[in-house]
C-alpha cells in the first residue's frame, strides 16, 4: 500500500508537469474522495469499531495529541494573525495524521505484529473517527465566512462524510445485504490512491513567508511536538516498553493526513498550504519515522 500511495503521488506530479490544465481534474477528484470513497470507508469501518480497556492508551493518545495540536494552531493563528482559511486548513492537517496508509505499514514493518493491533486502535478510533466527526465539523465551521450555530450545523448535515457517520450508527445492529460490504470496502480502498493523485496534481511548495511560517508550525507540531507529548506521557507511566505506548508514539509522529488535505482544499480553505505540508511531511517521514523506531528500540 505504501508503494502504491507514493506511486500515485508521483503520477500526479508528473501529470501536473506534462499535461496542460491538468489541475481542472482536481475538483472532480476531490468530489470523488469526499462524496464517494470516504463515505464508503466510513460505512465499511465505523460499524465494526469496538473499544476495549486494552485499547485505552492508543485511543487516549490519539485524541489527546489531536487536542494539543488544535490548541497550538489556534494560539499560533491568533499570535501571527493568520487568515481564517489558513487556520481552518491547519486545524485539519495538523491534528490528523497519516496513520492508516503510511502509519500501519510503518508500525508493522518497524515495530512488529504486537504493536500493530494498538496502532489500528490509534488509527480507527482516533484518526479515522476524528476525520469523520471532527474533520466534518472543522470543514463546516471554517469553510464559509457565514458563522453561527445554524449555518454551521446545516453545512455539517449536508457534508457526505458526516452523513455517513450518522448512517453508520444503525448499521451496528442492521446487517447489510449480501455483497454491499464488498462494494463499500472496494470503494473505501480507493481513498488513498485518489487522494494522493489529487495531492500530486495540486502540489506546489508555498512561496510566501507567512505560508512557510504556517507550514513550519504545522509540521513541527505534527511530527515533533505530538510524539514528544506521548513520550512524556509514557515516561510518566513508567516507560515505553508497553507495545501500546510504542505504537502510539510512532503513530503520533506520522505526517499530516492526505485525506485531511483534500478535505481542506474541498472546503475552500488554504488548499496550497494543506497540500504542501501533506507532501513535504510524507517525504520527510520516510526518514524521520525509521529514526524514531530505532530510538524506541
Amino acid at each position: 500500500m505504501l508503494a502504491l500511495v507514493l506511486a500515485c503521488f508521483a503520477a500526479g506530479l508528473l501529470i501536473q508537469r506534462l499535461v496542460p490544465r491538468s489541475r481542472s481534474l482536481v475538483p472532480w477528484l476531490d468530489h470523488a474522495v469526499l462524496s464517494v470513497t470516504v463515505p464508503a470507508l466510513v460505512l465499511d469501518k465505523l460499524p465494526e469499531l469496538a473499544v476495549g480497556a486494552d485499547l485505552a492508551t492508543p485511543v487516549a493518545a490519539a485524541w489527546g495529541t489531536g487536542a494539543l495540536a488544535a490548541g497550538v494552531v489556534l494560539l499560533a493563528g491568533r499570535h501571527f494573525a493568520w487568515k481564517r482559511s489558513t487556520v481552518g486548513a491547519l486545524m485539519l492537517v495538523t491534528p490528523l495524521g497519516n496513520t492508516t496508509f503510511l502509519g500501519l505499514a510503518m508500525v508493522e514493518s518497524l515495530l512488529g505484529e504486537e504493536e500493530l493491533t494498538r496502532a489500528i486502535a490509534f488509527d480507527q478510533l482516533g484518526s479515522f473517527l476524528g476525520l469523520a466527526v471532527y474533520g466534518s465539523f472543522i470543514a463546516a465551521h471554517y469553510g464559509s465566512s457565514e458563522g453561527g450555530v445554524g449555518p454551521v450545523a446545516l453545512r455539517l448535515l449536508r457534508f457526505p462524510p458526516f452523513i455517513a457517520v450518522l448512517a453508520s450508527i444503525p448499521l451496528r445492529w442492521v446487517e447489510l445485504p449480501a455483497g454491499a460490504e464488498d462494494v463499500l470496502g472496494a470503494l473505501g480502498s480507493l481513498v488513498a490512491p485518489i487522494a494522493m493523485l489529487t495531492l500530486g496534481l495540486r502540489f506546489r511548495v508555498v512561496a510566501t513567508a507567512s505560508a512557510r511560517q504556517a507550514a513550519i508550525w504545522c509540521l513541527g507540531t505534527k511530527m515533533v511536538l505530538m510524539p514528544l507529548a506521548v513520550v512524556v506521557a509514557a515516561l510518566a507511566a513508567g516507560g515505553w516498553d508497553d507495545p501500546a505506548w510504542r505504537a502510539s508514539i510512532l503513530e503520533s509522529a506520522m505526517p499530516p493526513m492526505v485525506t485531511a488535505g483534500v478535505l481542506a482544499a474541498g472546503a475552500d480553505l488554504d488548499g496550497d498550504l494543506a497540500t504542501t505540508v501533506v507532501g513535504v511531511g510524507l517525504l520527510a517521514a520516510l526518514v524521520t519515522i525509521p529514526v524514531l523506531a530505532l530510538i524506541l528500540g
